[in-house]
């Protein structure tokens, strides 16, 4: 009887596909022992080596024959989300014609299209999207694809996402927006640009209190935060601690961004929760890494002072 079933298996498998897969199937690491029919082709680690070792033939016969396409391996990895992650374009096309669960999302939030974009994988995340791929799923840790492809600083993968309907402000589970990743990429210039074009908030705080601005201080570039206040951020916003971008660049020695936020209209004398003034940032860095930032330290002194600066 055994036999019997395993023989009708044959005839079903190469009415589908061909003779030739059939007889692949008969010789294929991926089928079970013994012959006990569909149970053949059903279990999900059968789809999955045949997808690791890019089998279209054995893939397409156990789609064919009813294998569960959507089932997830203890990472909540899905067949889809393995041949996204190995780039294998026939594979996930024929997944998703098999119905696929195209936003499925394994145990750390991950849909197949984070995966794509993490990968910068253009053509499949183009295939995803086209396909009704949730372009705004959040993982986790709340990042969306767009966060992902931004920190990347992948234009095209970027644009692809806005394009087709991403939320330019989502934030992830610490208040971060796209636009905050950006600034915090060393210089991530035309990224920057695409988003605010785009209306990106930029002025957006994080959980911490931290704009686009104050995060672009941290880069050892200055191009990012002067593009910033070319584009109108805010140069007096404050972060939970109250610091503005004014105390953050008086402590790093960054006179030419100090100086374009005092043109912009910073105040050189906002206070901190802790009372400190930009000038107070300057002479702690003299005092503390005088050594290294001398110079530095001595001009960012004399430009506050020179604004009517106090401590």
């Amino acid at each position: 009887m055994k036999l019997f079933k395993f023989l009708t298996l044959l005839v079903i498998v190469t009415t589908i596909t061909s003779a030739e897969a059939g007889k692949k199937l008969i010789h294929s690491p991926y089928r079970t022992h013994g012959f006990d029919g569909i149970r053949l082709v059903r279990g999900n680690r059968n789809l999955i080596d045949a997808i690791v070792a890019a089998d279209v033939d054995a893939v397409a016969v156990l789609i064919a024959l009813d294998a569960n396409v959507n089932e997830q391996d203890d990472d909540g990895n899905t067949p889809l989300h393995a041949a996204v992650e190995l780039g294998n374009e026939n594979i996930v096309r024929m997944l998703i014609a098999g119905h696929a669960n195209i936003n499925a999302q394994d145990n750390d939030g991950n849909a197949p299209l984070h995966v794509a974009v993490e990968l910068e994988n253009e053509d499949i995340v183009r295939m995803l999207i086209d396909n009704g791929a949730n372009i705004n799923a959040r993982d986790n840790d709340g990042n969306a694809p767009l966060h992902a492809a931004v920190e990347l600083s992948n234009e095209a993968i970027v644009r692809m996402l806005i394009d087709n309907g991403a939320n330019i402000n989502a934030q992830d589970i610490c208040g971060n927006t796209p636009l905050n990743v950006a600034a915090a990429v060393f210089n991530n210039i035309r990224i920057i640009q695409i988003l605010i074009d785009h209306h990106a908030d930029i002025n957006a705080p994080n959980n911490a209190g931290l704009t686009p601005l104050h995060t672009s201080l941290m880069d050892v570039s200055n191009a990012t935060s002067l593009l910033l206040i070319n584009r109108g951020a805010n140069v007096n916003t404050r972060d939970f601690n109250h610091y503005t971008p004014l105390h953050v660049a008086a402590v790093t020695t960054k006179i030419e961004v100090a100086t374009a936020l005092i043109t912009a209209g910073a105040y050189v004398n906002a206070r901190s929760a802790y009372n400190e003034t930009p000038l107070t940032g300057a002479n702690f860095t003299l005092n503390r890494l005088g050594e290294l930032f001398l110079a530095e330290s001595q001009a960012m002194i004399a430009l506050l002072t020179d604004h009517g600066a106090v401590l």
